[in-house]
């Protein structure tokens, strides 16, 4: 048996030297990788807090700060007697990311029974969205969309917001009209007066957390919006709401027409204290009525005036002396031919005075009287009294109507032009140009606004009467006004006084 040689004492010195240069190593290796992963750590953290610091705070701002718009309270809207038309509630906007929404039938089911939406209404208006982000249901009042909040679970979040609200209802909703979502005017003096009563918006930044919950207690940088200006009508809310009811019975009852209009002027002052067109139409809910009746059709349609345009023919006569109340005019029994045509009267006269050609509104007596006058005469008083341009109203979308000059009247128009036809205008217009005639003979321009104030109450805006022109002469308006207060007492206005005038409670104002 050979036995291993003993170790002699240098061998065992040689390798305690390699184990030893072994553990050096080894600690080196593992020192030199703790010194990489440290500098890469520390070089990170400098291209993280030094390098690149701005742009990862601007990330964690856009991540868990947010700008938010706090809307201007919109301004109010009144009558001459500071009745409110038109008002804001405090409310809430709903609004979800789609992809966040935890349980679509939990938001489905609680908003059908809070709001009294169809069943599946908003599961389908979610799912049929093309944005992420979207509205759930805007202007939610108060009590209503304090039982949706705890929705904050499935990620739908409520924004306070203002719900503009019409105490008048339905009366005075083309005059006035009406907002969107967003809060602007789409017609009437909401349209027409957007710019003063929106207002500024202000904005807050809050802190939010990744679900986009707001951090209510963590708000800064808060930039308090302005609200907007008020407005003063010259409107009265009651005497609105008469001539509302009356226009409407008319329509419904005596005429059995589609629509029609009313104007109440006051002709001194161009102040127009009712207005209103028929069928009428809820502001608060504009989505649900037929987009013609939203439109204020006084001003913007357009119609033949008929037997109303008479009063610019007798005008004309009276202004240049070619008529004489008490001669004698033969109206044919009803029947004339004219121009290869048949002129016809509603009521069958014979020979009469020229005052009762007025009173009975015989389109052959005035067709007849009318020969005297020149083309240019008519046309000159026609625009005189407003016909052909629009009147300045302070509404947006008013017309002017038509009105041809003479050098493209056809054969027929001589006959036609003086009883109302060939030419065509808004009811503003015709309601203008009468109260030129009580005016004297002073054509002013209607309007609709009194005044703008700031909230508190200042003053910064004050509408003054407008003399447009002197259209004839006060002898020759007072003529005529006689003439036509004797075609409500005994001429063809007499059926229309009589339904007015016998309205029970309503009988003053409407004499008025």
């Amino acid at each position: 048996i050979r036995r291993p040689p003993r170790s002699t004492p240098s061998n065992s010195s040689a390798a305690s030297d390699v184990y030893k240069r072994q553990k050096i190593d080894r600690i080196i290796v593992v020192g030199l990788l703790g010194l990489a992963v440290w500098l890469i750590l520390l070089g990170r953290l400098f291209i993280t807090q030094i390098a690149n610091a701005d742009e990862y705070r601007s990330r964690a701002r856009r991540q868990h700060q947010r700008k938010r718009v706090v809307k201007a309270p919109r301004g109010l809207v009144f009558d001459r007697d500071n009745v409110v038309l038109a008002k804001n509630i405090p409310a809430l906007d709903f609004w979800t990311e789609r992809d966040a929404i935890v349980n679509i039938d939990r938001v489905d089911s609680a908003f059908a029974t809070v709001l009294g939406l169809e069943p599946g209404y908003i599961k389908n208006r979610i799912r049929n969205s093309r944005t992420n982000w979207l509205y759930l249901a805007r202007g939610v009042e108060l009590s209503k969309g304090r039982k949706l909040r705890f929705l904050e679970k499935d990620s739908v979040f409520s924004t306070e917001c203002f719900a503009r609200v019409y105490p008048l209802g339905r009366d005075a909703g083309q005059l006035i009209g009406f907002i969107d979502p967003d809060g602007k005017g789409l017609e009437g003096i909401e349209h027409t007066y957007d710019r003063q009563l929106s207002g500024t918006d202000g904005e807050v930044i809050v802190l939010s957390d990744q679900a986009g919950r707001d951090y209510r207690l963590f708000q800064y940088g808060s930039k308090p919006p302005i609200p907007g200006h008020d407005i003063h009508l010259t409107i009265d809310a009651d005497l609105q709401r008469i001539v509302e009811s009356e226009l409407a019975e008319s329509i419904v009852e005596s005429c059995r027409a589609d629509g029609g209009m009313a104007v109440f002027m006051r002709p001194s002052t161009g102040e127009i204290l009712a207005m209103a067109c028929y069928p009428a139409f809820s502001p608060e809910n504009y989505a649900e009525s037929d987009p013609e009746h939203r439109k204020m059709r006084v001003i913007t349609d357009i119609y033949e005036p008929g037997s109303t345009f008479k009063i610019v023919t007798f005008s004309a006569l009276l202004a240049t002396d070619k008529f004489d109340p008490e001669e004698t005019v033969d109206c044919e029994w009803g029947e004339w031919f004219f121009c290869d045509d048949t002129i016809h009267d509603a009521e069958p006269h014979g020979k009469i005075t020229a005052r009762e050609v007025l009173i009975h509104s015989s389109n052959i007596g005035t067709i007849k009287l009318a020969q005297r006058l020149p083309k240019d005469t008519l046309y000159s008083y026609a625009r005189a009294y407003g016909f052909g341009n629009p009147t300045g109203i302070d509404l947006s979308g008013e017309v002017g109507g038509i009105l041809h000059k003479p050098y493209k009247w056809s054969g027929m128009t001589p006959a036609a032009f003086p009883m109302g036809h060939e030419v065509a205008g808004t009811a503003i217009q015709i309601a203008t140009a009468y109260g030129a005639l009580a005016n004297r003979g002073i054509l002013v321009q209607p309007y609709l606004v009194d005044r703008i104030t700031h909230r508190n109450g200042s003053e910064i805006y004050k509408h003054e009467p407008v003399s447009v022109r002197r259209v004839i002469e006060e002898a020759d308006a007072d003529t005529l006004c006689e003439l036509m207060k004797t075609v409500v007492d005994s001429g063809t206005g007499i059926r229309e006084n009589t339904r007015i005038i016998g309205r029970g409670k309503n009988r003053n104002r409407a004499e008025g």
